[in-house]
């Protein structure tokens, strides 16, 4: 089921449930390594950050992902 999730009080992004239930796990988190999601995790992480929901960055040896506040 989709749903409008709101990122500002102006910025409205269109999310399914389990995009949802991702952003709710690791809104908190202060970041998250890939290496430490599961496979289908990595997609929902991927997905949302061209949403610019989640944030991405790379160092040499690992991609993290960020929350947007």
């Amino acid at each position: 089921m989709l749903r409008w999730y709101n990122l500002t009080s102006k910025i409205r992004v269109c999310v399914n449930n389990d995009d949802l239930e991702f952003i709710d796990k690791h809104k908190r988190s202060k970041k998250i390594s890939k290496s430490s999601l599961a496979p289908e995790e990595v997609d929902i992480a991927d997905k949302l950050v061209q949403k610019s929901i989640f944030g991405r960055y790379k160092t040499e040896s690992e991609t993290f992902y960020l929350f947007n506040r």
